[in-house]
């Protein structure tokens, strides 16, 4: 997955590379996230399920603050708890600002474990 934090803090997101295959129930499907770094930004860079997030997903982005480095490596953990596959949005954003409608800040992926 790739993250593009433009000059204007405006967030981007891409599913990029193959997708993992499903992990055993409880434990985290992890997917890389290389963060594109154009406005240098040093606030969190955040994940939120969004669009009626399904029941017994969590997901997991590292809290610590940006370096402001032009690119950084994160991983993003997804823990689904069923087989059955779940339609799951995240949504990213930088500068705690959760409440902006920004087009192209998520992305869509079926999850599910074994």
């Amino acid at each position: 997955m790739r993250v593009t934090i433009n000059p204007e803090a405006r967030v981007r997101a891409v599913l990029t590379g193959a997708i993992p295959p499903p992990p055993h129930c409880g434990t985290p499907l992890i997917l890389p996230v290389r963060i594109e770094n154009e406005g240098f930004v040093t606030s969190r860079l955040q994940a939120r399920l969004i669009a009626d997030p399904p029941v017994g997903i969590a997901l997991y982005l590292d809290a610590a603050p940006l370096r402001g480095a032009a690119t950084e490596n994160r991983e993003l953990r997804i823990v689904p708890v069923s087989q059955a596959s779940a339609d799951v949005t995240i949504a990213f954003y930088a500068l705690d600002d959760t409440t902006s409608a920004q087009s192209g800040n998520s992305v869509h992926l079926l999850v599910r474990c074994r």
